[in-house]
């Protein structure tokens, strides 16, 4: 008898060790990293917040490229395959920076800062990818990244984004058509693209 009790002692002093243990490494995480929230958060919140910070970089990209008058193309892809203008240009795999994106267009000594740039997911797939020109005669007044966006969307459901080194003006481009953007403040940028982009988060 006295041999069980002691053993069901033993065995409730180690559950009652390794609760306090637990709880001494969460309460020490907690301050710092969130353990317990993180644990609990949703797939739909960390796809919000990788989506956020997506257009997060391309807003800012966009806006600097914009006021230093920084020619670029950006396209977007989306559910139609854009592999074969991937293979056109440079393949690569890279996480989207706004860094990245402002380093490319902006290197004019760089055969790279030509054509456009596709975004595939959250990831740069290609840089320097050249894209059909659209034969539209009110869009053959714009620049060859102009009619480039025009072209491409006419034909795929891609979103292009173009930055005029002329103007500075922002635009997109999407089934074929041009529209200017307002680019005056970063938070107007980064809403607008938000609404034309579309994600949902599943």
């Amino acid at each position: 008898m006295d041999s069980t009790i002691k053993l069901v002692d033993i065995i409730y002093l180690a559950l009652f060790s390794f609760v306090l243990v637990a709880l001494a490494f969460l309460y020490r995480c907690l301050p710092n990293k969130k353990l317990i929230s993180s644990l609990w958060k949703s797939k739909r919140e960390v796809n919000a917040s990788e989506y956020d910070i997506f257009v997060h970089q391309l807003s800012h990209a966009l806006k600097w490229m914009s006021n230093n008058k920084v020619g670029a193309l950006i396209v977007i892809e989306r559910e139609q395959n854009l592999q074969k203008y991937v293979l056109l240009g440079y393949e690569i795999k890279a996480k989207l920076t706004s860094e990245f994106l402002i380093t490319i267009f902006s290197n004019k000594q760089s055969a790279l800062h030509d054509g456009g740039v596709i975004i595939r997911g959250y990831d740069i797939a290609s840089i320097s990818s050249y894209f059909p020109v659209t034969q539209t005669r009110l869009i053959t007044t714009f620049g060859a990244r102009h009619r480039a966006s025009a072209g491409l969307t006419e034909n795929t459901d891609a979103i292009a984004f173009v930055v005029s080194e002329t103007t500075g003006r922002v635009s997109y481009s999407s089934k074929g058509e041009l529209h200017e953007m307002n680019s005056s403040d970063i938070d107007s940028l980064s809403d607008e693209i938000s609404k034309i982009l579309n994600f949902y988060v599943s």
